[in-house]
């Protein structure tokens, strides 16, 4: 009797040790070897120092998708707000591609757990004759404020630069060298891609356009843009047009080898000019690679501001100055439709809510693609005809300025709008498929 007490005791004993020595034995089974791992800096590749590989069981799924193998991506951060804008980039569309690194300056810092940020701008600049390239002066960011870019008016959900940041002010000495970072890194990708820190990333819609050109042709592609102050450009448009940094940068492997072969030289001819991405365009137009640009890449966020596109059936690659809830909602948006499907009037239906063909919008006018035109006593009535037409998609009402009623017009596509006084305008969504 006092035997199997004791028994029963030592099997009570042993049977949460033998129980965790059984999921560890299985856990080592199923785990694989650590090797090199792309989120980790190449000094601690199976690094026996690395608290982080020391661990036997350590294992992080990374779900990357096969269909951007070929793409890789460089992001653009400063120690000031990579910690805020970093990870809702991760976690939203950079998850899905391998092949990417983070690049800032004035020293390297690690992002969580095994991601590094790259110091691409200390050491880079001792040929050029300054010891870190040309950082952002007050007078220069004048001449930013008078650039043309995207104007700023929503600023609850729009990222607005800290023009006093030291991320922002070493800005400009990021985007060559950090090709170069990329380029090392991937040799063998098909495509290079620079972006900001709140840049949002359509990626299969991005794929599927830069499917349709050649990667062995150079190409340097993104939204076009004009610059002063660099290259003794004194005018908009005097100077070539290059690739707005934001709206993201896309360099196709043979345009890289070419910028790479005269990387010297570029670096020391444009290490003054005061914009990064001006830097890569002069460099291009040095080597007669002009700009491919496309309406796919936008250089401000799709929020209140965004205004209804001329082609609304034509897809978005980029989105820039993104907050991270912003992000979050573009990729719900993604989620809820067929991959590389999204489009402007999808984007515009989230932001807006145009999708209720019971409301309209006010002082707004649709120039354009007419079905015919009637006098009406109101809106609701020229609602009325639109919603009898078939073929009508949308629809404009004019007030009349000398007698009551207005003017209404039927539409056959949901065509951009235009600010007009006491104008009335609505859609039809359910008949408008791309």
């Amino acid at each position: 009797m006092k035997l199997r007490r004791t028994l029963a005791k030592l099997v009570t004993l042993l049977t949460p040790v033998a129980f965790l020595s059984i999921v560890l034995s299985i856990q080592r089974d199923i785990d694989p070897p650590i090797a090199s791992d792309p989120y980790l800096p190449n000094n601690q590749q199976n690094s026996k120092d690395s608290a982080i590989l020391q661990d036997p069981h350590r294992h992080i799924t990374h779900p990357f998708d096969p269909a951007f193998s070929n793409l890789a991506i460089a992001i653009k951060t400063g120690p000031e707000v990579a910690f805020d804008r970093i990870p809702i980039q991760i976690l939203t569309f950079m998850h899905r591609v391998q092949n990417h690194i983070l690049i800032g300056s004035n020293g390297e810092f690690a992002l969580g757990r095994g991601m590094q940020v790259h110091d691409v701008v200390t050491g880079s600049y001792a040929g050029s004759g300054l010891a870190s390239g040309g950082n952002v002066s007050d007078a220069d960011a004048a001449i930013l404020e008078r650039a043309i870019q995207p104007p700023i008016l929503d600023t609850k959900d729009t990222v607005v630069p800290d023009t006093k940041s030291l991320g922002w002010k070493n800005d400009a000495n990021k985007n060559v060298p950090g090709f170069k970072k990329l380029f090392e890194t991937y040799p063998d990708a098909h495509w290079y891609m620079m972006i900001d820190d709140d840049t949002y990333i359509f990626l299969d819609n991005l794929m599927e356009h830069l499917s349709t050109m050649d990667h062995d042709t150079p190409i340097y592609a993104g939204r076009a843009n004009a610059f002063i102050g660099c290259d003794n450009v004194q005018h908009h448009g005097d100077g070539p047009a290059f690739a707005h940094g934001g709206s993201g940068i896309v360099v196709s492997n043979a345009a890289m080898k070419l910028l790479i072969g005269n990387y010297d030289d570029c670096m020391q001819r444009y290490s003054s000019c005061w914009a990064g991405d001006v830097r890569v365009g002069l460099c291009f137009r040095d080597l007669k690679v002009r700009i491919t640009t496309h309406i796919g890449f936008n250089g401000a966020p799709p929020n209140a501001e965004l205004y209804w596109p001329k082609d609304a059936c034509a897809k978005p690659f980029t989105f820039h100055h993104l907050k991270p809830r912003k992000m979050q909602e573009m990729l719900n948006l993604e989620q809820a439709q067929k991959p590389g499907a999204i489009n402007y009037g999808m984007v515009y239906q989230s932001e807006h809510g145009w999708g209720n063909a019971t409301s309209w919008d006010t002082n707004v006018d649709r120039k354009g693609r007419d079905l015919s035109a009637l006098d009406t006593a109101d809106a609701t009535t020229c609602q009325a005809h639109c919603r009898e037409e078939e073929k009508c998609l949308a629809y404009s009402w004019i007030p009349s300025k000398d007698s009551e009623g207005g003017q209404c017009t039927l539409k056959d596509w949901v065509h951009y709008s235009v600010y007009s006084q006491g104008a009335v305008s609505g859609t039809f969504p359910a008949r408008f498929v791309c």
